[in-house]
């Protein structure tokens, strides 16, 4: 019991002696002032003060094409929905992380009332580094942004994985991100990417009413056989759906935005670009027409990353003129140094009228699905008839659509005497599908000319379980003359 007395009584004067040795070396050091109760905590990093900034991170939710770093703005909460359809797992998560659609819930309306969202996407050669944003700070002078991102490193070697990170930024309140700001991150300097550059399907809801152009880009279009850049106008909202359809590699967004509200006082001009790596993109910084000469002038910045993919990439930029801006016979376009006279809507394909669909459940014993057929005159259709109705219910009319037999009855002589008619059967495994004819195009294949069809398959919400069989009466063009034997191939999609 004393020896224990003696060693607690030692270990006391030790550190008595440590405290007056630090005093002595610090004789100036201030007292800490006693904590007021009733004072606020000082803010921390993350507070949502609204003079502060925030931010949250996630790893996921990166299109590894925009290279190491990048960065977006985002205005408004249809923005910032059109931004999140394009990921195909908003709602997964990562290491107990929040998802996409939970990270952004709180951007509401709100929310973008008072402040932008900055999104800033990184590329880190270990998924184990960590990071902290530790300044946000707008230039009004120059209208540069400075955005500190501290790399926190772990202890020892790190994970031997390649990792993507999306931070989200939330600026001080009312620091709005202004047309032509930059953006400078960790000793890079960069440009903010337009949204449209992210998405399959641009935002649909933005206004159009503005006087100035307004610009939308897709990954994806019609490549071969056209020279680069090239550019087509179009004029109505039949004329854009006949454009749409041209293109069966690529499913693109209807574009409902572009109503016949919009063409009554604008056209659309299409641009397509193809560029050498698919990690690059475009920004339309003028849309200008010289009333005098009739020459348009569309400025396109290409914004080149610092490491780039090796690949090539096709893109569709869609562009809104000012209000008023017509394109007008005789017009030309100057794109990237080239003058030339847009592409007739005509060369994206062939759109006809007559198309009958027509429901005619069953089968015949050697039906292949799908499959075509060219009929010349009225007596090979009315064969095609008597030799199918005991197989598929030809004398029956279905909800919207016509009996098979009925539907037939508008083909005579004097039709065949103009043009000629493809039967396309096809099966489905629900009866709730619905189908479109698109367009027909045609390709030279081993110096023969080819032509083929385009069929949308459209599946419904109310998916019904029921198998279901279809004749689709297609009238071909008058120009179109085939002979005995021909095929015209199928091409489908679905949406």
């Amino acid at each position: 019991m004393k020896k224990l007395f003696f060693t607690a009584l030692i270990l006391l004067t030790g550190l008595m002696l440590l405290f007056t040795f630090t005093a002595c070396l610090n004789p100036d050091s201030p007292t800490p002032p006693a904590s007021d109760p009733d004072s606020p905590p000082p803010p921390s990093f993350n507070s949502a003060d609204h003079l502060l900034f925030n931010a949250q991170y996630l790893r996921m939710g990166y299109p590894e094409s925009l290279g190491p770093l990048a960065v977006t703005v985002i205005r408004t909460r249809i923005e910032l929905d059109c931004y999140l359809d394009t990921f195909p797992y908003p709602d997964a998560s990562w290491d107990n992380e929040p998802t996409l659609i939970q990270a952004c819930e709180r951007y509401n309306e709100e929310y973008f009332a008072e402040r932008d969202l900055i999104i800033v996407f990184l590329m880190e050669g270990s998924g184990s580094i960590r990071h902290q944003v530790n300044a946000v700070y707008r230039d009004d002078t120059t209208g540069q942004w400075a955005i500190d991102i501290e790399r926190i490193l772990p202890d020892g070697d790190g994970t031997d994985d390649v990792a993507w990170w999306t931070i989200f930024i939330e600026p001080a309140k009312n620091m709005r991100v202004q047309k032509g700001d930059v953006f400078k991150i960790n000793g890079c300097t960069l440009s903010p990417l337009p949204l449209g550059v992210f998405a399959d399907a641009p935002p649909t809801d933005a206004p159009v009413d503005e006087p100035s152009f307004g610009a939308q880009y897709l990954r994806g279009g019609l490549g071969s056989g056209f020279q680069n850049p090239y550019a087509t106008v179009i004029r109505t909202r039949f004329e854009l759906d006949v454009f749409l359809d041209a293109f069966t590699s690529v499913e693109l967004p209807t574009f409902d935005r572009y109503d016949e509200a919009y063409f009554a006082e604008r056209d659309l001009i299409v641009v397509f670009l193809m560029e050498s790596s698919g990690s690059i993109r475009h920004k339309v910084n003028a849309v200008y027409r010289d009333d005098t000469t009739g020459q348009w002038a569309i400025d396109i910045e290409r914004i080149i990353p610092e490491v780039g993919t090796d690949d090539e990439a096709w893109w569709t930029i869609f562009i809104e003129p000012p209000k008023d801006m017509r394109v007008q016979e005789g017009d030309v376009f100057h794109i990237d140094g080239l003058t030339f006279s847009p592409l007739p809507l005509s060369v994206f394909g062939y759109h006809w009228g007559g198309v009958q669909y027509v429901p005619t459940d069953g089968r015949a014993p050697d039906a292949e699905f799908p499959s075509s057929l060219i009929i010349r005159s009225k007596q090979e259709l009315w064969d095609y008839y008597e030799n199918n109705k005991a197989y598929y219910n030809m004398d029956s009319s279905w909800d919207e659509s016509p009996a098979f037999r009925d539907a037939i009855k508008r083909y005579n002589d004097a039709y065949f005497a103009e043009r000629e008619l493809l039967i396309v059967l096809m099966e489905e495994p629900s009866g709730s599908i619905r189908h479109k004819v698109n367009r027909m195009w045609d390709v030279i294949i081993e110096g023969e000319r080819v032509y083929n069809i385009s069929i949308t398959s459209f599946k419904s919400m109310y998916h019904t379980e029921d198998m279901a069989q279809w004749h689709i009466l297609i009238e071909l063009p008058e120009w179109f003359h085939s002979e005995p034997g021909d095929e015209i191939p199928l091409v489908f999609k679905e949406r």
